[in-house]
């Protein structure tokens, strides 16, 4: 594949979003080589029957919780541990549907948690089970300045 800078500016139009800018000054754009022109290129996306599917598929009344936070500087193994811990005993709660962990691949100080819930009332449970009390009181010494961020959310779409 060859590879053409095209300015921001221009890809705005192109994609359908009128006024957008993008970042300057360019944008990376990946193009067929001229030899492929003029061949049938072949979608090699899955259909939508094949797609990976999520829990809000079967259930869009599901809440999905995001939860995202960086260590501090020296303790990302610290912070990964004590989120470790919450794996199993949160495996065990009522209503809930996944608890998945995730790790930034170019940041491993940033944690992300992805879950989804039956309820709100079982999220909040959740909140108030003994391994999240205590994994409360470790949060000040591990985390970086911006602190925890936990978002409640309702799927649209």
């Amino acid at each position: 594949m060859h590879r053409m800078e095209v300015p921001a500016r221009e890809l705005g139009p192109l994609y359908g979003l009128a006024g957008w800018a993008g970042p300057e000054p360019f944008c990376i754009v990946r193009r067929a080589p001229p030899s492929a022109v003029g061949r049938r290129l072949v979608d090699r996306r899955p259909s939508m029957e094949q797609r990976m599917t999520t829990p809000t598929d079967d259930n869009p009344e599901l809440i999905t919780v995001i939860a995202y936070m960086r260590a501090r500087p020296g303790d990302e193994q610290a912070l990964r541990d004590a989120l470790m811990a919450l794996i199993e005993p949160t495996s065990k709660e009522r209503g809930l549907v996944n608890y998945d962990l995730h790790e930034d691949i170019m940041d491993p100080a940033f944690f992300a948690l992805y879950e989804n819930w039956a309820t709100i009332e079982a999220h909040n449970e959740h909140m108030a089970t003994p391994h999240l009390k205590h994994f409360g009181t470790l949060l000040h010494d591990l985390l970086d300045d911006n602190g925890l961020n936990v978002h409640q959310m309702r799927r649209i779409a």
